[in-house]
Formats: structure tokens, sequence, C-alpha cells
């Protein structure tokens, strides 16, 4: 299975393609194939931004150190951005299908760290009750009401990126983008 993912106008194509026993990156810079046996973590998380809505993204670390990235949006041009949502999906599937006999040396993550979720979490709480507060005192009740829109964007964002560590053969879906 191949999938191929740009992340910006400064990166070249990076072309992934999985097979039995191991995984090829290819781009015109430099060719790396991976065993599996060399895979010592894979963490799926969300990103939320403004111009890549619905940012989904796949961190392979490997034993050595090194870790490789890419996710479910393709740059396509200035401040544009391809969905590839369905062709992710299937192509972290199968890199989940093909580690499941490795998958007692390998740890699988979703969500962002403990420690980054608890510090943006503090943080948003913070923001918001400052904002809230600001708001009520210059223009009263509606005051109230403006922060309030926001906590929807930021429970989503804190509902996909809990910490979990999940089995291979069952990733959860909110790890996952969804697609039309």
């Amino acid at each position: 299975m191949i999938y191929t993912y740009k992340k910006s106008f400064t990166d070249t194509e990076t072309t992934y393609e999985l097979c039995e026993e191991k995984m090829t990156i290819k781009n015109p810079d430099y060719l790396m194939t991976i065993a599996y046996d060399q895979i010592k973590c894979v963490r799926l998380r969300y990103n939320y931004s403004r111009s890549k809505n619905n940012e989904f993204f796949c961190r392979i670390i490997l034993r050595e150190g090194k870790s490789i990235e890419f996710s479910n949006k393709y740059y396509s041009g200035f401040a544009k951005f391809y969905d590839q949502s369905e062709e992710f999906n299937k192509f972290v599937k199968r890199l989940h299908q093909n580690l499941v006999t490795y998958k007692k040396n390998i740890v699988f993550i979703g969500g962002i760290t403990n420690r980054g979720y608890f510090t943006k979490f503090a943080l948003i709480f913070l923001i918001i009750i400052g904002l809230t507060i600001l708001l009520y005192s210059l223009i009263g009740t509606f005051g109230i009401i403006l922060p309030l829109i926001f906590l929807g964007r930021v429970f989503y964002y804190f509902h996909r990126n809990k910490p979990i560590i999940y089995e291979p053969g069952k990733v959860p879906e909110r790890l996952l983008p969804s697609y039309e």
C-alpha cells in the first residue's frame, strides 16, 4: 500500500510504502527502509488549525531515536491543502495490521502526552476564565456568551487528543479523521 504526503511548500513529496516486513520512505532526496522491528512507538493525534481543519497525524518513532510524521493534509498550493482522509485512514490501519505481530515491542499511543494535555487544559481554562471576566466587565451578560462559543472547539480538541494506549488491532476512531 502506498501513501503520498507533502507537508509544505519547502518540502518535497514523500511516498510511504508498506510491505510485509518493512516500510519504505522515498522522496527525491533520500530512500529509507525501515524494518518493522525497528519501530519503537506509533502515535496518532489530532491537530487543530484554522488553515488545515480536521488534521490528524501519525508519528512513527524508531528505536534509534529518529521519527517520521505524516498527516492527512497534502500541501497543494499557497494556504491550500488537499484532504486525504480516506487514504490516510486506510494507510494507518494497514500499518497497524502489519505491526500486530510486533506489538510486544511497540507502544501504540493516541493523543498528546499527559503533560501536554494537562498543561494545555490548564492554560486554556485560565484564558477562558480571564476572557469571560474581561468581557463581562466590558459588555455585561453578553460577555459570558462569547467565551462559551469557543468551548465547543476546545472540548472537541481535548476529546480527540486525550492520552490513551491502545492495541494495534483496535485503533480508536477518535484518532482517525472522518471523511465523506
